[in-house]
């Protein structure tokens, strides 16, 4: 049965990942660090030489796909948390493969047209909208190509994931997280801090760069649970926010009477859930709430008072509120 909620009741996010960079970098291996994995290799991707002994779907075809929300594979999918795309480019190349198969208008000289390209984008987006009904953290993996920005006297590369199509805005709109893997001598890691280099992703202000241990380090095997469930936490957080906030003013909007008003500063310093940046919020909403009723606070008698000469007006307020 149908059920309406506010956004911000038992909401748990479901977090979206994008890792590009180039081949043989380990994008594999570190999505396979995310929490209870299950790997899709789309067209013989990269997920056999992944590090660790991961669960894999292997998809030859793109109708394939339609397999993954049956009732029968939806029961095996309990075992996992994280859906693991391996790789987006490949991917790309089998929904190509199936317009292609279908000609029509969607196809002149072997190749598509710009009704075909509409058609590889609907195909992506409705795959991964039902893929996120899933509930199923998303990590995808792609490769990465550099492209030329800026005027002549001024051109710089800039690096991104090698996505055809307008499923590149899509991915860059909806997708939480997109890093950048680079290898180097002191190691690997994952930038995720936008630059005039690199197109990336993030709304951790913590997380700029992710440092990826070796592989043969313990904790290398948690490294993207950890991050992704940073990222969870935070938004959560903010949902929490976003109820408190509701529920404060709830409160508010029911005082009617001065009595209502004595003691809530006191109260309200006195709530540990209450952050310094919702401090200021609620007290918003508090003063609106006074100022509707006409109340002013009297900082000499330390008291709530109605304003002079507004009394019949507030009695008046009060059997309306």
């Amino acid at each position: 049965m149908l059920t309406i909620k506010k956004s911000s009741e038992n909401f748990t996010a479901n977090i979206k990942t994008l890792i590009y960079g180039g081949p043989g970098k380990g994008k594999t291996s570190l999505a396979a660090t995310a929490h209870k994995p299950l790997l899709f290799n789309f067209g013989n991707s990269g997920t056999h030489r992944a590090v660790g002994n991961n669960h894999t779907v292997w998809i030859d075809e793109w109708w394939q796909t339609a397999d993954i929300f049956t009732p029968d594979f939806s029961k095996q999918l309990e075992n996992y948390e994280t859906l693991v795309l391996d790789d987006m480019g490949t991917m790309q190349g089998l929904i190509i493969q199936s317009i292609l198969a279908q000609g029509g208008f969607y196809v002149q000289n072997n190749v598509l047209t710009q009704a075909g390209y509409g058609q590889l984008k609907e195909a992506f987006v409705n795959f991964m909208t039902r893929l996120h009904s899933l509930n199923k953290d998303i990590v995808l993996i792609a490769h990465d190509v550099q492209t030329e920005v800026g005027d002549r006297s001024n051109k710089v590369l800039l690096r991104k994931p090698d996505i055809a199509g307008s499923a590149y805005k899509y991915l860059m709109r909806d997708f939480d997280l997109i890093g950048y893997l680079e290898a180097s001598k002191e190691g690997r890691t994952v930038q995720f801090a936008p630059s005039h280099l690199l197109e990336t992703k993030t709304f951790l202000s913590q997380f700029p760069t992710l440092s990826v241990p070796h592989f043969e380090q313990q904790d290398y095997a948690t490294t993207l649970a950890k991050l992704i469930q940073a990222a969870r936490k935070q938004i959560n957080a903010k949902s929490e926010a976003v109820k408190l906030l509701e529920d404060y003013q709830t409160l508010i909007t029911a005082f009617n009477h001065l009595a209502d008003f004595e003691g809530f500063g006191e109260e309200l310093k006195t709530d540990i859930r209450v952050t310094a940046k919702l401090q200021p919020i609620i007290r918003g909403y508090f003063r609106a709430r006074m100022n509707k009723l006409g109340i002013e606070y009297d900082k000499e008698t330390k008291e709530f008072r109605f304003k002079e000469g507004d009394e019949e007006e507030q009695v008046k307020v009060k059997k309306a509120s």
